[in-house]
């Protein structure tokens, strides 16, 4: 199991700017049968700057359950403040 290549540069681009204090925050919304495996496989995983997955994401928005995705998204909504309109999904 590996990172896509696109995703991997993108999650250390935004590690990056994170450093720097851009003002952004990194959530994860996934739906799965086995989220304690989604779970470790972000400890195993990284980014192409090394950082494993589960730390390229804000702490508190990682979602990560049997929840339809859009219940993913209303929660990430709930905690962040941010308007669906000015969030960016990637799939």
């Amino acid at each position: 199991i590996t990172v896509f290549d696109g995703a991997s540069h993108a999650l250390s681009e935004i590690n990056r700017m994170k450093e720097e204090d851009w003002p952004l925050q990194a959530a994860i919304s996934s739906r799965t049968d086995e989220p304690g495996w989604a779970f470790q496989l972000m400890k195993w995983l990284v980014a192409s700057d090394g950082t494993p997955l589960s730390k390229c994401f804000d702490e508190n928005l990682i979602e990560i359950s049997y929840m339809d995705k859009s219940k993913h998204f209303e929660s990430l909504n709930r905690k962040t403040g941010i308007p669906f309109e000015q969030m960016a999904f990637f799939d």
